[in-house]
C-alpha cells in the first residue's frame, strides 16, 4: 500500500492546544490532495500517515504536500504487513550470503 509519511516540527511544541493544531493540518492535508482520491489520513503522533491511491502520481503529490504551511518534509513510501510468524516474506529484503559480506568502513592508504 503506498502512502506518505509526514513530519512536523512545531505543531509538537504547542501544548495543550497540539490536538487543534494537528487536526489543521489534516485538514490542510486534506484539501490539498483532495482530487487525487484520498481516502485516510491517520495522525501517529508527531507524524502523519496519508494513504495513496496507486493511481495518484508521485509527481503531483510531492508538488501539492511541498506548498501545505507546517510540513516540515514528507516521503513516500510503502507499507507492507508485520508478519511475525514469518518475518522472512516476499517483502523482505535479499539475504546476504556469506561470501557477500559489507564492512560499513574500510579506509583505503
Amino acid at each position: 500500500m503506498r502512502c506518505a509519511i509526514v513530519h512536523y516540527h512545531e505543531l509538537a511544541l504547542k501544548g495543550r492546544n497540539r490536538e487543534y493544531f494537528e487536526l489543521q493540518l489534516i485538514r490542510n492535508i486534506r484539501t490539498a490532495l483532495k482530487d487525487l482520491g484520498i481516502t485516510q489520513i491517520e495522525n501517529l503522533r508527531s507524524r502523519i500517515r496519508v494513504l495513496l491511491p496507486t493511481e495518484a502520481r508521485n509527481e503531483i503529490i510531492c508538488q501539492r504536500l511541498s506548498r501545505v504551511c507546517g510540513i516540515a518534509n514528507f516521503s513516500l513510501a510503502n507499507s507492507v504487513p508485520l508478519a511475525l510468524s514469518n518475518p522472512i516474506s516476499r517483502h523482505s529484503p535479499p539475504r546476504l550470503s556469506r561470501n557477500s559480506r559489507r564492512h560499513p568502513f574500510q579506509p583505503s592508504a
